[in-house]
């Protein structure tokens, strides 16, 4: 028996079972992610960067951060 493989959010690493959806492509995004890219497209602004870092706290505890700058 073939075991399920996890699938992540690309952007933010959380998994399937962490979000409510997950839109599956060449890229995965969560619905969390698609949200916060739509809340800075209405902010709006010319040039708008974010960066992710995933950290491993324990074994059972990770930090997922994002850091978002914007270049007017």
């Amino acid at each position: 028996m073939a075991e399920d493989k996890k699938i992540n959010c690309s952007f933010c690493f959380k998994s399937q079972d962490e979000v409510e959806k997950l839109i599956r492509s060449n890229v995965n995004i969560c619905s969390e992610c698609v949200m916060l890219c739509l809340e800075l497209l209405l902010v709006g602004g010319t040039d708008i960067v974010i960066s992710c870092k995933k950290e491993k706290k324990s074994y059972e505890e990770t930090v997922i951060s994002f850091d978002v700058k914007r270049n007017d």
